[in-house]
């Protein structure tokens, strides 16, 4: 007979992990062969249910884990524990400003000790990290305010996703004095996002939860921007600059510029994208931003998109002072719109590049997203846009105009949009190459002051000079009380010829003739202090003014 090592008569058996003659010295304490006592709790009780903290304590009781060296780890608190291993949101602070990178070397790692209305100050300096506010309404700026440029104060985002996330606050939260670079949006492809657009809950699962914009991305949150620099920003499929999901934020003086969303899954919003929400645009430049293409050339709002109303508020979006230059999509170049209410007063929309809207598009041609659309327009110039369209419209979508100059936008200015056979336009004091009813409008060169150099001011001879009206909701009381002249000019820059416009037109008619000579006159007899009737400026008002208004008639 031969035992398990093949020797005959031999003794050597095979234990119980089926080792000859292996004595079970491979069975653990537990029992359990090749186990390696990784069934001992950390009291040496087999299949227990203690575990070690990273405190090195040992128990039963998960809710006290890591308790006992927890505490506040931050150097620069007032209760410090140098003992401590983890920071258990128990410091405290006298001032709550955190200044970067004194304090702190990053700024992200000052928001993680910083609370809801605490400042994060950031000195002058590239931040190679991305931001995200961890749900806090931190102020975080910079200290440009000390007369250093912003250009100074750059954040360069350093992983695939947006350089900046603010999310998911309830109310407050501000940027101030930053330049923002580097950031890539993650999103899906064109065909996923297609497939998944039709159902409602879907989209917004998408909007809210997956596609993010390149240098800032703001959901359900409704902080302050001010005076940012965002540029050089990219995303896979909106707002290579901004995105805007939910939130009623305030933008004033900010720069975004050279955003970019590459051909492939291109959507929109080179400059900013909006869906859902009431977002608030003052003093912004939004400028040489690219939308590229997609399988269906679906890609819109070089400048801005105005994407989805989301549940059952419409979007809104007010812009006040926006110039919006040199940005190019397919459809809307300037501004493409797929929904929700956009009022506009003192916009700047040119040489803006795109077939289907070169200037505006409210809506798309293929008629896959049909809303009511309506966009209010106040004082602006839209003009030197290039495309087949320039403004282009489908059937629900309704544009008013006021005070405003359309020229020079494209093959045809206004027309419906494929698939779409109706335009629904309401211009009044408007100055458009086409003629269209209303009270006031003109269709005459506006006469800017040097096309060619981007000087889209009025010259002195432009015809929307006084042209425009005060009452700028058409319900007979006046709205503007800021203009120069008889009325208000049309377009976004009032005319100024000076302090007191053209030398002797003093009743500021257009013409100096013998009504001005009157108002000299009566500005002598009743001792006024009228700086425009003192016409040889030598500090008083007299027949020798007369004399060189008289001259000026008969020159």
């Amino acid at each position: 007979n031969l035992d398990c090592l093949g020797t005959p008569d031999g003794s050597a058996l095979c234990d119980n992990c089926n080792i000859c003659d292996g004595s079970n010295t491979d069975m653990d304490d537990c029992g359990i062969c090749f186990g390696n006592n990784i069934d001992l709790d950390c009291d040496g009780i087999c299949f227990g249910n203690s575990s070690e903290d990273a405190c090195g304590v040992c128990d039963e009781n998960t809710e006290n884990d890591n308790s006992t060296c927890s505490g506040c780890t931050d150097s620069n608190a007032e209760n410090y524990d140098e003992y401590s291993i983890f920071d258990d949101g128990s410091c405290t602070y006298s001032d709550h400003t955190f200044f970067v990178p004194d304090e702190y070397t990053s700024i992200q790692s000052a928001i993680y000790y910083a609370s809801s209305g605490d400042t994060v100050e950031v000195g002058p300096g590239i931040y190679s990290e991305n931001i995200d506010f961890l749900g806090k309404a931190v102020i975080l700026r910079s200290q440009y305010e000390n007369g250093i440029a912003i250009s100074e104060f750059i954040i360069s985002g350093v992983d695939s996703v947006s350089t900046v996330t603010i999310e998911n606050i309830n109310e407050g939260g501000a940027m101030i004095g930053f330049t923002i670079t580097n950031g890539y949006g993650r999103g899906v492809s064109f065909e996923d996002f297609i497939s998944m657009a039709a159902d409602e809950e879907i989209l917004d699962s998408l909007l809210t939860y997956v596609i993010r914009a390149g240098g800032i991305s703001v959901g359900n949150a409704s902080p302050y921007l001010k005076d940012l620099y965002i540029i050089n920003n990219t995303a896979r499929n909106v707002g290579g600059g901004i995105g805007l999901i939910n939130s009623n934020a305030v933008i004033e003086s900010c720069q975004i510029s050279n955003n970019n969303i590459p051909d492939g899954d291109a959507l929109g919003g080179g400059g900013i994208a909006i869906n859902g929400g009431h977002p608030i645009l003052i003093d912004i430049t939004i400028e040489n931003n690219y939308v590229g293409s997609n399988m269906y050339s679906l890609n819109g709002g070089g400048g801005i998109l105005c994407g989805f109303s989301l549940g059952d508020d419409i979007l809104e979006l007010d812009l006040e002072n926006v110039s919006i230059i040199g940005n190019t999509a397919n459809i809307g170049a300037g501004i493409g719109a797929l929904s929700g209410t956009i009022t506009g007063r003192r916009l700047l929309i040119v040489d803006n590049v795109g077939p289907y809207g070169s200037a505006i598009s409210l809506g798309e041609p293929l008629g896959l997203v049909i809303g009511d659309i309506t966009m209010s327009i106040k004082n602006s110039t839209i003009v030197h846009n290039t495309g087949l369209l320039g403004v282009g419209m489908i059937n629900t979508a309704q544009m008013n105009a006021v005070n405003t100059i359309f020229w020079d936008n494209g093959d045809v200015e206004f027309s419906p949009l494929p698939n779409n056979d109706q335009l629904n336009l309401n211009f009044n004091y408007t100055d458009a190459e086409d003629e269209w009813p209303g009270e006031g409008n003109i269709n005459l060169d506006p006469l800017f002051s040097n096309v060619s150099s981007s000087d889209y001011t009025l010259s002195a001879d432009s015809p929307c000079i006084d042209a425009g009206t005060a009452d700028t909701d058409m319900d007979g009381s006046d709205d503007m009380e800021n203009y120069t002249g008889l009325a208000p000019d049309m377009g976004v820059f009032e005319f100024d010829g000076g302090e007191c416009g053209t030398t002797g037109d003093v009743n500021a008619d257009g013409s100096v003739n013998i009504l001005d000579i009157i108002n000299v006159a009566n500005c002598i007899l009743s001792d006024c202090s009228d700086p425009c009737s003192d016409l040889n400026e030598d500090g008083t008002i007299n027949i020798l003014d007369i004399i060189n208004l008289v001259n000026l008639i008969l020159a």
